[in-house]
């Protein structure tokens, strides 16, 4: 029983250590743009690198740990995810932490599925759910604390590291992962399925190209060569639609099952998803570098003031799933985007009447708005969308629905940062040249969340229970 316990703090440690890096990094990024002399389109691939790699391998990993079996991979992938850090800590440049970024998300890509895996082998159905209620509530600590977290070690200037210790804290998180792997369970590994490298070549090679113009391209005062590099990166994504749906008629192993889209509330999910994640994602990289290099608050003073909206998640993400939705439907979804835009706007009016910025207080009660709203999104969305869904294929839909989340923050984060970007005058903007490029990204975010309003008539207007 001990050796179980120790088993599954091994497993929670390499879960948190994944999501940690997802966030953690952002809070620090002026610091890493200053100290690196990186340009806004670099700092945008710093922060968006690690979360299109973990987006677009996220499916492999789990094929990968039923074939060699889930400790194995974690091994691999947590001793990459270590050596990756270290590179983030020690990049003398910001080519160098882009790469070392994108090499963090793809050994994340190798460990996060094999997390679940191993708490399907270590507990039998009937303790399964007590393990996976911890599991959600320690990872669910680690994504809302990840910018206080990145504050503080940043501010307590370990060593003289500076913004380096953010990354290099995953050294001793690594190390416990690894030197806990003997306690973990071999598994069972499944029987051989063939990866389609063509396909993973297809979407990685058409959404990093599709970045990379957006990004790019502004950077460079959107050259010549940015359209057709679009053109050919949307052509590249039709054509894996394409033989994604030829493999899953033919009964071939595939990256994304497109019998899944037949759904209505499936598709519904999966837009709906995928364009609030693209607005969120892209509203914290904005908001975060807005009020550090705009309105001249220190990395601590930035997370404080972000944590509001971690927080309201939880306040309503558990109610609208277990009691809301079954009664009543998409309307909780309808009420979730409302909410989310009524904080955004709120948030915009406050910066509106104060140019050097209001208190923290002020932001943070819209803030916590806009987060409660988004907790009326996130789960809801999951049930909505995996209803209709057979039981047999509800693990493959929600991996999708994970993905579709992942890489859709990640060109939201490009897009937005564009718009924001596009707005500031100088490297080093006043107050008010800040505030008005904020505006307009997130008037773009605003936009996001009324196409996804519109998005929600996907679902079906009735559950299926039969309440609307």
């Amino acid at each position: 029983m001990k050796r179980r316990g120790f088993a599954l703090s091994v497993v929670l440690v390499a879960a948190v250590m994944d999501l940690l890096d997802g966030t953690i990094g952002n809070i620090v990024l002026p610091s890493i743009q200053g100290d690196l002399h990186a340009t806004n389109a670099s700092t945008a691939w710093i922060a968006s690198g690690y979360t299109l790699s973990l987006g677009t391998l996220l499916t492999i990993g789990g094929r990968i740990g039923d074939r060699y079996g889930p400790r194995t991979v974690l091994l691999f992938g947590g001793g990459g995810f270590l050596l990756a850090s270290l590179a983030c800590g020690a990049a003398p440049s910001a080519g160098v932490l882009i790469a070392a970024r994108v090499v963090q998300g793809a050994m994340s890509a190798l460990v996060v599925p094999q997390a679940l895996a191993l708490i399907q082998v270590m507990y039998p159905a009937g303790e399964r759910g007590r393990v996976l209620s911890l599991f959600a509530i320690v990872t669910g600590l680690a994504s809302v604390s990840a910018p206080p977290v990145g504050a503080l070690l940043a501010e307590a200037d370990v060593y003289g590291l500076g913004w380096r210790v953010v990354f290099l804290v995953n050294l001793p998180l690594g190390l416990f992962v690894l030197a806990g792997t003997r306690a973990l369970p071999g598994g069972q590994r499944a029987a051989a399925e063939p990866i389609d490298l063509r396909s993973v070549a297809w979407a990685a090679l058409g959404l990093a190209g599709l970045m990379g113009a957006l990004i790019q391209g502004s950077e460079a005062g959107r050259p010549w060569w940015t359209w057709p590099t679009v053109a050919l990166c949307a052509a590249l994504l039709a054509a894996f639609g394409a033989r994604e749906r030829t493999r899953s008629l033919r009964n071939v192993p595939v990256l994304v099952d497109t019998r899944l889209f037949r759904h209505r509330g499936f598709r519904g999910a999966v837009l709906v998803s995928a364009l609030v994640f693209a607005s969120v994602f892209g509203f914290f990289f904005t908001f975060t570098l807005y009020l550090q290099r705009g309105l001249h608050r220190d990395a601590l003073t930035a997370a404080l003031t972000v944590l509001p909206w971690t927080l309201g998640i939880p306040l309503t993400s558990t109610p609208g799933s277990r009691w809301l939705v079954p009664r009543y439907g998409r309307r909780v979804l309808e009420g979730g985007v409302a909410v989310l835009a009524i904080g955004l706007a709120g948030l915009l009016h406050a910066l509106g009447t104060h140019q050097t910025g209001p208190g923290t207080a002020r932001l943070g009660a819209w803030l916590l708005t806009a987060g409660c709203g988004m907790g009326l999104i996130i789960a809801p969305v999951l049930s909505l969308g995996l209803a209709e869904v057979p039981e047999r294929l509800a693990g493959t839909a929600s991996g999708l629905i994970n993905n579709v989340q992942q890489l859709a923050g990640a060109l939201g984060t490009a897009v937005i940062s564009t718009v924001y970007f596009a707005g500031l005058t100088a490297a080093t903007p006043e107050p008010v040249d800040a505030t008005r490029a904020f505006h307009r990204a997130t008037g773009c975010v605003l936009a996001l969340c009324c196409a996804a309003a519109f998005a929600i008539r996907l679902f079906p207007s009735r559950t299926t229970d039969g309440c609307r």
